[in-house]
């Protein structure tokens, strides 16, 4: 049985890294590497010692006449307590996790997209739950075929399968944008309120916002969502707008209160903040202000 399961996640074969571009994949092979080598080294020494222990076992009770299940039986290989195959089996555990979390961190860093906790799960790495009828030797097959299912070596490219099928069809750029949208429309508005009252209201080419006092992320959700629509870009990692307005908003005293003119920018033209807490946004024109309303707040 458990020859048959190892069969049947070799011939699964994922061709993921073609839908990802060759800087991705170049780091992503590069955790490859890294991870198989921890692999191959807690994975070797596991399958040595569960050979070793039984001879060791079996050496014992020839020699002394006593119970192979003599705690002594093994002083060298496994003494007692100290977890011995299981702590190992727990260490390649925490390897798998380890690969599978920096992958989908890779992506989440680089795109600044969110992504579900799923990849685990999907992955075969939640542990199986037993039915109350379930015998102990049916119960200890399956605690063994769910540890050679999270024991076996895995490849980058069915992490990044499962994070693609995350995106819908849509590529990582596209994703993010949509998640930029659809969290500015979430945070514009009062979601405790029975009536779902707006947060904003439109003046002609200003977007006016009040009642943000003290909610640091919705100020950031909406300033990202600007940052979107005036120039396509949906990161602000380093950006004017990121190191001067991002920690502005985060309670009275840190407040960048006055006008900020953005410059050159024909989209979004201007921030001014009171110290009350509204937030004024000057678009170029009535035009521009009603198409972010649009477009990223659900007006």
């Amino acid at each position: 049985m458990v020859d048959l399961l190892l069969e049947k996640f070799d011939a699964v074969q994922v061709d993921a890294s073609a839908r990802i571009s060759p800087e991705d994949a170049e780091y992503c092979g590069g955790e490859q590497i890294a991870y198989e080598r921890a692999h191959k080294l807690y994975t070797d020494f596991r399958n040595s010692l569960a050979v070793a222990i039984p001879l060791e076992m079996e050496d014992w009770a020839a020699r002394t006449g006593n119970s192979v299940t003599d705690y002594r039986s093994t002083k060298y290989c496994e003494t007692y307590n100290d977890g011995g195959l299981d702590q190992i089996d727990s260490r390649i555990k925490k390897i798998q996790g380890a690969f599978i979390d920096e992958i989908k961190s890779y992506f989440t860093r680089k795109y600044d997209i969110e992504l579900d906790s799923s990849i685990r799960e999907k992955l075969g790495f939640n542990k199986p739950r037993r039915e109350n009828s379930m015998s102990e030797e049916k119960w200890e097959a399956v605690l063994e075929e769910y540890r050679i299912k999270c024991s076996r070596p895995l490849h980058y490219n069915e992490i990044v399968d499962e994070i693609l099928l995350q995106l819908d069809g849509l590529t990582f750029t596209d994703k993010v944008a949509q998640q930029i949208k659809d969290t500015a429309k979430l945070k514009a508005y009062d979601r405790n309120s029975s009536r779902n009252k707006r947060y904003f209201e439109i003046d002609k080419k200003v977007i006016r916002f009040e009642g943000f006092t003290g909610l640091y992320e919705n100020h950031n959700s909406i300033l990202r969502a600007l940052w979107h629509f005036n120039t396509g870009l949906t990161s602000m990692a380093g950006s004017y707008w990121s190191n001067r307005f991002c920690f502005s908003y985060q309670n009275e005293r840190d407040r960048m209160v006055g006008t900020h003119d953005l410059g050159d920018s024909r989209k979004v033209c201007k921030f001014r903040y009171f110290k009350s807490g509204r937030w004024d946004i000057t678009f170029g024109s009535e035009e521009l202000a009603e198409a972010f309303a649009r477009d990223y707040l659900g007006y």
